[in-house]
């Protein structure tokens, strides 16, 4: 039976710890005689209170002992000392056993990955709705603030505001003129159209120009 006294056998995997294990052994003190019987009868009892804890551990189906300490309880009264050797049986894992509780664990792992990159992206979808709601209701007010030429080019200036606010918000140190046109799509709205849904919402102090002629939201 393998014994250490520290907490695990270097370069071995412990795949399940079996529990406490013990071995006692009580010897008399008045039998020795002199030093060297007393030495021997103190070595002859830790050796047998390992044995035991050897048997009480293979018993339990161990491959090893760790945590293995000795101790002596002195019966002055009768001259006699009791020898306790305590450890941890544990069991190294058996052929395959390793590479499987290997392939578990990054399974596990794997699936933590995968959950904690679903709440970033859910935490993320929700900032955009947020952003975007926000956005929306900034010029619904301006809309319903400024009387729109016709139902029409209302409809189609508040979608680009809504795009052009979201785009700021997204930019908080403020985009050019230049750079927020090619961040529409032209399929969609024109320069010209940009340029005047910019100035507009300048106009209603949703967004401002400065001497850069870098727009922020207001």
């Amino acid at each position: 039976m393998l014994r250490t006294s520290t907490d695990n056998v270097p370069g071995k995997q412990i795949a399940e710890v079996l529990g406490v294990v013990f071995g006692n052994v009580l010897y008399s003190v008045g039998q020795a005689q002199d030093a060297a019987t007393f030495e021997k009868l103190h070595k002859d009892a830790v050796t047998d209170a390992l044995d035991r804890l050897d048997k009480e551990a293979a018993a339990l189906g161990a491959d090893a002992v760790i945590g293995v300490n000795i101790s002596f309880s002195e019966l002055s009264t009768a001259q006699q000392v009791v020898v306790t050797a305590t450890g941890t049986a544990v069991r190294f894992p058996k052929s395959g056993e390793a590479q499987e509780q290997a392939a578990q664990q990054k399974a596990e792992q794997a699936q933590l990955d995968l959950e904690a990159a679903n709440r970033r992206r859910e935490e993320e979808q929700a900032n955009s709705r947020r952003a975007l709601e926000e956005a929306q209701n900034m010029v619904a007010k301006a809309s319903a603030a400024a009387a729109p030429a016709s139902p029409a080019a209302d409809q189609n200036v508040s979608a680009l505001e809504t795009s052009l606010i979201n785009l700021l918000l997204k930019h908080p140190d403020g985009m050019d003129g230049v750079s927020i046109s090619k961040k529409i799509p032209r399929i969609y709205y024109s320069p010209a159209e940009v340029s005047a849904a910019l100035k507009h919402l300048v106009e209603i102090n949703l967004l401002y120009k400065d001497e850069f002629g870098v727009f922020k939201v207001s």
